[in-house]
């Protein structure tokens, strides 16, 4: 029995054909990039059982050399070269030294032989493998190719279990004890044969059979579509009242919410819970954003406790990496009240939703923006123009609503004002204020708006070349009580940031050289930005924060991409299941053609070509 999945035991292998055979086996690089391997298992049928085991490499001498799998073990090639990286150091042996490798499992140090006997053709119709004869061009290119050869993580790689609209429960590697095909004539061993991507179960009965950490699960085969290595990200379960489905944004429906955090979060065990749509125009989406509000203040994930959260469906975002980059720069950058992006599987009503991130909810809260609501207040500008007390500010039109807080309430609360209305007309005059400041190029700007938070909020945008700054939407700025600068933050919602709406298509990382700031886009609410952006002031608290980026947290940054692309691995691949071109026709354009990685390195590119465009830019890209 064949059964397609996508693994990955803490393995990544080599396979020869026949002595005069090569196949080009598929690894994850440490980005996640698919590189062909440096064959060295000099068995055809090397077939490997999980466990705790081992690897071993075999010299021409018949030396071996035994490196533990339990530990975090990195083979790499380079030219002639092959490095051995672990928790215990560094070894690096040369390649003409080396006969074969193979893989040991923990009980009896002997490689299992596989059920079935792959052939070459069954290999060649699954994992792109072709025969490449010694001495020809294509054997030259494979060995001179270098790159990653095995990469291991024991702590953090767990195996899921995917079908169709669900997920199944993950298995933590390092745990598994024993793994078997049970329920025909006879129990057989289960083997990974190491093709590629994807890795095929060979199987001879229907059950698969992992005992974990004690615990025996049976995963029935015919319900398993496939199975994929990767970092385990926390799901969350919303079992809604009646199996409902959330169908609007002004009505909450009553719902239990429970969260597994698998070791990395604390599990948030059933509690109730109302839940109901948001967003404007994501909501029109196939992929619904959903808000999350508690009777009390809950933590989630190790959030801040709040009353209300937000789970982001991303789904403009195929490498569902913008929000989670730019709300990290923010972090590093040292702007208050920064949001946090916790990457989640979701499951609504005992359904696989996909790939989603937790996060608080924008606002005067304990999670969020922590001030006292009966003296500050929340600006929003945006133009879906959706709260209560709304007005277009007199020099820039700016479409200014209070998001936070409910003016209605404080009113009743201190009763400084005749009415809300009233109250409302007091912010007005004081935002009209700083408008005025800055059409003007003042010297008193800094008393008006807080330098540092503008700096900062400016150059989280325009390093993600967010042109939702025209329009604008989603941008937020309070102030703690009045006779106090204006801040700004918390920074939200790229989705039209980096390569626009999602489409990761080449001709979109020239997008990257463009100023933040256009015209072209809006022209009518820019000019707010123009004139903030050419203060002198301004401009030089700007140009310190760019060089700090520049020189000392961009690096910090990458490093967070590429930790984050490969946390979300697993997730993205089983949301790619559901959320797809063909599952969203009328958004092909998004969901183009390759992968998730493929997705990644395009965001890596215009980032690149981004960064060097600031850089030489006479306004640092801003306008």
């Amino acid at each position: 029995m064949k059964r397609k999945i996508l693994s990955a035991i803490y393995l990544a292998s080599f396979f020869l054909l026949s002595a005069l055979l090569l196949t080009p086996a598929l690894a994850e690089t440490e980005s996640g990039r698919h590189t062909r391997l440096i064959p060295l298992a000099p068995a055809r049928d090397t077939v490997v059982a999980p466990g705790y085991g081992a690897v071993q490499l075999i010299d021409t001498t018949g030396n071996r050399r035994t490196y533990n799998l339990t530990r975090s073990l990195v083979i790499s090639v380079q030219g002639d070269s092959l490095t051995v990286e672990s928790e215990l150091g560094k070894e690096l042996l040369s390649l003409s030294t080396l006969a074969g490798m193979e893989f040991m499992q923990n009980a009896d140090s002997t490689l299992m032989p596989p059920p079935v006997s792959p052939s070459a053709d069954f290999l060649a119709g699954i994992g792109g493998s072709q025969d490449i004869a010694p001495g020809s061009s294509a054997d030259e290119d494979v060995k001179a190719d270098t790159g990653l050869v095995l990469k291991i993580d024991a702590d953090k790689e767990w195996l899921h279990f995917h079908s169709g609209p669900r997920l199944l429960p993950p298995v933590r590697i390092r745990e598994i004890e024993k793994m078997t095909f049970v329920g025909g004539e006879q129990d057989a061993p289960a083997g990974i044969i190491p093709v590629g991507d994807p890795y095929l179960f060979l199987a001879g009965s229907d059950t698969l059979s992992i005992v974990a950490a004690g615990v025996d699960r049976r995963y029935p085969l015919a319900s398993v579509d496939s199975v994929r290595r990767g970092t385990n990200v926390p799901a969350i379960r919303l079992e809604i009242e009646g199996g409902k489905e959330v169908t609007e944004k002004e009505n909450y429906l009553s719902a239990v919410i429970s969260l597994e955090g698998f070791g990395k979060y604390e599990d948030f065990a059933p509690m109730d819970v109302s839940v109901k749509g948001r967003g404007n125009s994501t909501w029109q989406l196939p992929k619904k954003p959903y808000r999350l509000k508690f009777a009390k203040k809950q933590s989630l994930a190790g959030l801040k406790k709040a009353k209300s959260y937000v789970l982001l469906a991303n789904f403009l975002d195929p490498s569902m990496m913008k929000n989670a980059l730019a709300f990290r720069l923010a972090e590093l950058l040292g702007m208050e009240y920064p949001i946090h992006n916790i990457p989640v599987d979701l499951y609504v009503n005992g359904r696989y939703r996909g790939a989603y991130t937790l996060n608080e909810k924008p606002g005067i809260n304990t999670g969020s923006v922590d001030i006292d609501e009966t003296k500050g207040i929340m600006w929003e500008l945006d133009t879906n123009f959706d709260e209560e007390f709304q007005y277009n500010t007199p020099i820039y039109q700016l479409p200014a609503m209070v998001k936070d807080p409910d003016l209605n309430e404080v009113w009743e609360e201190n009763g400084s004002c005749p009415s809300a209305e009233e109250y409302f007309s007091l912010w007005q005059e004081d935002l009209n204020v700083m408008e005025e400041v800055v059409a003007m190029c003042d010297s008193t700007l800094a008393e008006y708006i807080d330098l540092p938070s503008a700096a900062r909020f400016a150059l989280v945008n325009n390093f993600c070349a967010n042109i939702d700054i025209n329009n604008p939407k989603s941008i937020n700025l309070y102030k703690t009580e009045l006779g106090e600068p204006y801040r700004f933050g918390p920074v939200w919602d790229f989705d039209w940031g980096f390569t626009f709406r999602g489409y990761s298509i080449p001709e979109n990382l020239g997008r990257a050289e463009l100023p933040m700031i256009r015209s072209d886009l809006s022209g009518v609410n820019v000019g707010f930005w123009i004139d903030l952006f050419r203060n002198p002031l301004f401009m030089e608290e700007y140009r310190a924060v760019w060089e700090d980026f520049r020189d000392r947290l961009y690096p910090l940054l990458m490093e967070y991409f590429d930790e984050y692309a490969d946390l979300i691995r697993a997730s993205a691949a089983a949301d790619a299941e559901i959320w797809n071109a063909s599952t969203a026709p009328a958004y092909s354009l998004i969901y183009d053609e390759g992968d998730h990685h493929d997705r990644v390195e395009l965001l890596r590119e215009f980032i690149r070509i981004r960064m060097e465009y600031m850089d030489k830019s006479p306004t640092l890209g801003l306008y």
